[in-house]
Parts: C-alpha cells; structure tokens; sequence
C-alpha cells in the first residue's frame, strides 16, 4: 500500500476514534455490562457503585454552583452522601439495632443537617448563607434520589425489614427486583433514544424553549410511546418480567414516559441557568454523570413510593 493510502487510513482512522458516535459505543459496550452484573449482584458491590456514582453526582452539581458565585462544601456532602447510603444499606439488611432502625437513620439524617450548619459557621468563605443551602441543597437532591437506586433494588429485604421479619410473596417484584430494575432503565433508554430521533425528524412544535431550546412535543410524545410501549415489551421476555400484569405494566409505563422527561427537562434548567452544555465530560460521547442519570433520578423514587403503597 501507498503512502498516500496509509495517511488516508490513518485520517480516516484518527477521526472515527474522536468521533462522537464512536465514544457513545464504546462507553456503551463498557459501561452497560458492568452495570448489569452490579445489577445482578445487589448488596454491598451495587451499594458500593451507588456510593461512587453518586459522589460524582455531587461534584457535577456543585460545580454548577461554583459557576454562580457559590461555593458548597463539597468534601463534606460527599463524606455525608457515603455514610448516608451505607447507613441505608445497613437498615436494609437489618444490621442495626431492630428496634432502633428506623429512629437511627433519622437521627442520622439530622447529624448530617447539623454537620452543614456547622461547617458553614466556621468557614471563612464568603456567602456562608447560600454555601450552607446549596450544600444542604445539592445534598439531598443527589443523596436522596440516588438511594432509591438500592430501595428498590432490594424491595424484599427492606419489605421483610419494615415488617419486621414477616416476608410476603404477595408481590410480583420481590425476587424479581434486578430483572424490575434493569426494565425500568431499559425503558428510560428507550424514552430518551425515541424523543431523540422523533423530535429530530419531526419535531416542530417547542416543548419548553426556555429550557431547552431543541426539545419538541413531537419528541416529548414519541418518548412517551417509546417508554410505554418499552417496558411493555420487557414484561414479555422471560428473562426479564414475563407475567407482569399489563395494568401495572402501562401505570410505570406511563410514569416513566411523563416523570423521565420531566427529570431531563429539570436537568436541562440547571445546565443552562449554569451556563454549560453538560454536567461534565467524564462519559465521553454522553457527558456527565447527571446527563446519564437525570431522568433514573426522578423515576426510581416515584415508581419505589407506587410499589411500596400499593404492595407491588
């Protein structure tokens, strides 16, 4: 071959490796088989994951704002976020005192509020005001959301926990929690892929301009139907959740297809009030930690707070 034709090669080469399609799918073949075996596992090793995904989380938004002026403490809400969440697990899995579970995870919570105030009182950075709420802030907004991630991933154990010991198998998702969960983010996936392509294609009519410019109803609708029609689907493998019932199949559905978006949607607000394109460029070809997770962060807890009261 000709000299001419290796630099060909080699151009052609070098711009496929920084293209933007080649980053997602290599991400994509690394990251989402590592997801699904911590999926798989629970306990302490998908624990342990929520712990560090969440920490980057943290980092992402208070560099939001760190944009505006504001700086939050964010040493401390990372430490708070890791023993909050392992503290979580531990209630969980019943490793605290069985009588004392409950009232011991709030006292911690408000050790944590304490340990904010106080750290906002002795810092010498101006702003302590705003310091102390974006911490508190940020904090809870992560912290909070991302524990759902192991609530729901381990609905039988806390369900036996609450209930003191007594299990049921009256609910179709215990012992089914992983194949639930790995449902529910394919249907995510499917609702952000089909706003995608559909407001791409489609889209003409503005769905919020203020928030997110390129956003369309087109694309809101097509997402809907996508997240809809994608968990339906995944009720009919057998590896997944065959046997589902249908109503309950289209009432996540339908969650997932209006809460998802509205995750996205609230995502979008912070990115631009911040004055960036993405969280953060941890994820090449997909951005930050918060762009991956902004729609799971709103749809784990609704749809963990529909299971737990209706005793699904």
């Amino acid at each position: 071959m000709s000299l001419l034709n290796w630099k060909l090669v080699y151009n052609f080469l070098r711009i496929d490796l920084v293209s933007e399609l080649f980053k997602r799918v290599l991400v994509a073949i690394i990251g989402i088989p590592i997801a699904v075996l911590l999926l798989y596992a629970g306990g302490i090793a998908f624990t342990i994951a929520v712990m560090f995904v969440s920490s980057l989380a943290l980092i992402e938004l208070f560099d939001f704002f760190k944009k505006k002026g504001i700086i939050p403490f964010t040493k401390t809400a990372i430490a708070a976020n890791i023993v909050l969440i392992f503290a979580t697990y531990l209630f969980i899995n019943n490793s605290l005192k069985e009588q004392y579970n409950e009232l011991l995870l709030f006292s911690l919570l408000f050790l944590i509020i304490l340990l904010f105030l106080l750290k906002g009182l002795w810092s010498k950075k101006q702003g302590a005001l705003l310091n102390i709420i974006a911490s508190l802030g940020g904090f809870f907004y992560i912290s909070l959301t991302f524990i759902f991630l192991i609530l729901l991933r381990e609905f039988g154990s806390l369900y036996s926990v609450i209930n003191r010991g007594i299990s049921t198998d009256s609910s179709i998702i215990i012992g089914r929690e992983a194949e639930f969960l790995l449902s529910l983010l394919i249907a995510i996936w499917i609702c952000d892929t089909m706003a995608f392509f559909v407001g791409k294609s489609i889209g003409k009519h503005k769905l919020f301009p203020s928030v997110s410019p390129k956003k369309t109803w087109e694309g809101a609708i097509g997402g809907f139907i996508g997240a809809l029609g994608g968990f339906i689907l995944c009720t009919q493998f057998p590896f997944l959740l065959k046997g589902f019932p249908l109503k309950e199949a289209i009432i996540i559905g339908i969650i997932v297809g209006i809460v998802g978006q509205i995750g996205d949607l609230s995502e979008s607000k912070l990115k631009r009030d911040a004055g960036v394109k993405d969280s953060s460029s941890i994820l090449p070809g997909h951005g930050g930690i918060l762009d991956r997770f902004d729609s799971i962060m709103f749809v784990i807890p609704i749809i963990f707070i529909y299971l737990f009261f209706t005793n699904y």
